[in-house]
């Protein structure tokens, strides 16, 4: 078509030519939003960053009202200046260049940050010194080599030490892109190891690694709430888009205004500094953050972000291949056996934050691994947090049946710690504490000595019993002998009624006797016994005890009725049984003893009108030292020493509860003996509960 406009005009210029108006206009639409919206992309991308990087860092911005209206209408008129500007520029390149010698240009100029941009993904030991250096270097040769040749027209320069003209423009711009960038990336190298890295450098450069998996810092702020953040950052940006911004924070982060945890606060503080990024760019947010919620700059070098480690791993973990596979394998083989530990361990860093909480500390607690990991030791809800807080400043190695209460119940701890030394690898340090649930050990022990305090107050009696034996003997003597020396009808009366009391006091006596020598028997001990003289027997003594609940006992065991055991030790069921049915009853109530003859077998029954057996521990009240009384009320004995002797007996023991359905109340105990112990095979004993 022998066209003379330049090429990128051709999709214009072509249907021109041909005389298609259509398809011209079309063209003409096509090629205006296409640079419409390269205008509008760029403008906004300029507008941000010039108000980003230059205008609020400069000005100091401060907030006194809405802070998205103010930065809505300071974006504005960067809009418009850099579109002032743009026009200009266009004016002084005067139409000499076409769009791909300008995009070009343009490219070779962004590809001097490919450097500090590969850096940040794969090699740490990179620094702003050696980025700044390399950019400075190659930015320098892009824009004397090809920017400003471009604007002057210039097509070669001489330099001071070289006579030689040196070829530049836009016709050289391979040449110049490969100087350019070479030193670039050469001066970055070398000054990068030249200098040294900031704590903060290589804290970051260990987060945008990919293949770095070192122990960055575990750095501490010196605040303990997000809404302590929010009443630092209203100073500087406003109440209202303060509150904003914390709660945009916490709702990515899955956190409420309650959370507390130092680790949660230092990933809440980063989130924040994040969005800031975005609303008022990297450097304004970072100036503001660092300045109003600063990290601390830790007291120990060696406080390691475990949780962080953990965390990054985990994002990783998938993407491990070869050697760093199977150590993160092992590190969560050996991770998962502390969790699954059946003892309850925890482990702390050198500032008290919690790095791990297994299951075992969470079932003994009640605190779950998600409230407390990356908290403080001390931030741990009573009775824990002043305990473990105790132990862990302590120099003692261990804590020793330490009390406290939980769900109103006293409770014993043991704990132990282990100290990892500053010198291990890494120089990671803190503790392992591990505690252990000694209340059922404690409560033996306080079982046993009860034990063998009752055992000492049996023989006391025993002694008492003899030595009150004698008077009493006297006394009946002496009543006797009245009938003798008078007639007087009333002092026989009195003499009557002291030989009654006399004999109540002797049985009494013989029955404290007899209860005290109870298990120590041998099998020629059998004999026939009534079951209504040991149910009697049992009553009287524990209506001895008048602090206890005052029930009415009935005893309906049939008189005539008799079996095959050791009286004593039967006399000992029923008084426990008897005692617990009078300690689960009202004042007042009524308990119930029955007996009969089934075939073989004597039953003899205990019925209260208490409030019955939970259906949850029905199946555990025979074992030792279980009981649902309050501490010091019960021993946890009295039933299994219940089903020993019944089992001793070759019985069985069974127990109904509720017996009043309707209402819910009532327990009723039944026992089977043998009537002749002879002629019953010895067999295991068994126990049901309906």
């Amino acid at each position: 078509m022998n066209l003379d406009g330049p090429a990128q005009y051709f999709p214009l210029s072509v249907p021109m030519a041909a005389g298609s108006g259509t398809f011209a206009i079309i063209a003409f639409v096509g090629g205006l939003s296409a640079a419409t919206g390269a205008m509008i992309a760029i403008t906004l991308a300029l507008a941000t960053m010039i108000l980003n990087h230059w205008l609020l860092p400069i000005i100091h911005f401060r907030v006194k009202r809405d802070v998205y209206g103010q930065l809505i209408w300071m974006r504005r008129a960067l809009i418009a200046v850099v579109l002032l500007a743009g026009y200009l520029f266009y004016l002084a390149l005067n139409n000499r260049f076409n769009l791909t010698e300008l995009a070009l240009a343009a490219f070779i100029a962004t590809l001097q940050l490919l450097p500090g941009v590969m850096a940040v993904a794969h090699w740490p030991r990179g620094n702003r010194r050696g980025f700044i250096a390399g950019l400075m270097v190659g930015s320098n040769i892009w824009f004397f080599g090809l920017m400003l040749p471009m604007v002057q027209g210039w097509t070669s320069a001489t330099l001071p030490f070289w006579d030689t003209p040196i070829p530049i423009g836009i016709d050289e711009w391979s040449y110049i892109t490969l100087w350019s960038l070479g030193l670039n990336t050469l001066v970055f190298l070398v000054v990068s190891y030249l200098s040294r890295q900031s704590d903060e450098e290589r804290y970051s450069a260990e987060l945008c690694s990919d293949d770095e998996l070192s122990h960055p810092v575990r750095l501490a702020l010196d605040i303990r709430s997000p809404g302590e953040i929010i009443e630092r950052l209203s100073t500087r940006i406003g109440r209202s888009t303060a509150h904003t911004e914390v709660q945009r924070a916490l709702h990515r982060l899955g956190m409420t205004l309650n959370e507390s945890r130092p680790y949660a606060l230092r990933r809440l503080r980063d989130e924040i500094e994040a969005n800031l990024s975005s609303l008022i760019g990297i450097s304004m947010a970072s100036e503001i953050m660092d300045r109003l919620v600063p990290y601390k700059v830790p007291e120990s070098p060696v406080a390691t972000d475990i949780n962080l480690i953990e965390s990054r791993l985990g994002q990783v973990r998938d993407q491990l291949t070869g050697l760093a596979a199977e150590l993160n394998n092992l590190r969560l083989y050996h991770r998962r056996t502390l969790e699954e530990l059946p003892l309850a361990t925890f482990s702390i860093g050198a500032d008290m934050e919690i790095l791990m909480w297994n299951s075992a500390m969470a079932d003994l607690t009640g605190i779950t691994s998600d409230q407390v990991t990356g908290s403080h030791l001390e931030d741990v809800v009573e009775p824990w947090g002043g305990l473990l807080t105790k132990f862990a400043h302590s120099n003692e190695p261990r804590f020793y049946k330490r009390q406290i209460t939980l769900n109103n119940q006293a409770h014993w701890i043991t704990l132990h710690k282990a100290t990892i030394p500053s010198s291990m690898a890494h120089q990671v340090d803190g503790q392992v504490i591990l505690l252990e649930d000694v209340t059922e050990l404690q409560m033996l022990e306080q079982e046993l000595v009860h034990s063998e305090r009752l055992a000492s107050v049996g023989r006391l009696a025993a002694g008492v019993a003899h030595e009150i034996g004698n008077p009493v003997t006297g006394i009946a003597c002496l009543a006797q002998n009245l009938k003798y020396d008078t007639e007087d009808p009333e002092i026989l009366e009195t003499g009557s009624q002291i030989l009654s009391l006399t004999e109540r006091v002797t049985r009494i006596v013989q029955s404290l006797v007899s209860f005290s020598h109870a298990g120590q028997r041998a099998d020629n001990t059998l004999q026939k016994v009534s079951p209504r003289e040991c149910v009697q027997e049992a009553i009287n003594l524990l209506s001895l005890q008048k602090e206890r609940n005052q029930v009415r006992f009935v005893n309906q065991v049939p008189a005539d009725l008799r079996l095959e055991a050791d009286s004593q030790r039967l006399i000992q069921v029923f008084v426990n049984l008897l005692s617990n049915s009078r300690d689960a009853s009202e004042d007042g109530g009524e308990i119930l003893v029955e007996g009969s003859v089934l075939a073989d077998y004597v039953r003899l029954t205990v019925t209260d009108e208490g409030s019955g057996i939970p259906a949850e521990v029905a199946d555990r009240i025979f074992e030792p030292f279980f009981t649902t009384k309050d501490p010091g009320e019960g021993t946890g004995l009295g039933l299994a020493m219940v089903y020993t002797i019944v089992e001793d007996h070759k019985g069985s023991i069974e127990i109904e509860s509720p017996v009043d359905r309707e209402r819910g109340t009532g327990t009723r105990f039944v026992i089977l003996l043998p009537l002749n112990l002879a002629s019953i095979d010895s067999k295991s004993n068994t126990k049901k509960v309906f």
